[in-house]
């Protein structure tokens, strides 16, 4: 698993909430679709709350970290979500 801090892309954001989404990316084995879809939500809407605001291509990042970390028979599923929030 890729870790969110080598990527120079999040240099400048937030360190306490990159941590917790490392932590969410590392404990995103074994969940349900829904599960998977309610952290990728409650992870945006934290950092909405907190005002943390990302460029798109940290935004790209991010869905590509959190979509690494499912199993490959689950990507499908969250690259269809994805689609349709574009």
């Amino acid at each position: 698993m890729n870790n969110i801090f080598d990527n120079k892309v999040f240099d400048g954001l937030d360190k306490d909430f990159l941590e917790k989404v490392q932590r969410t990316i590392n404990s995103m084995n074994g969940k349900s679709d829904v599960e998977i879809i309610g952290t990728f939500m409650a992870l945006s809407n934290e950092a909405s709350d907190r005002g943390i605001k990302m460029n798109s291509e940290q935004q790209k990042a991010l869905i590509l970290y959190l979509r690494d970390a499912l199993p490959p028979e689950k990507r499908q599923k969250f690259d269809l979500f994805i689609s349709m929030m574009d």
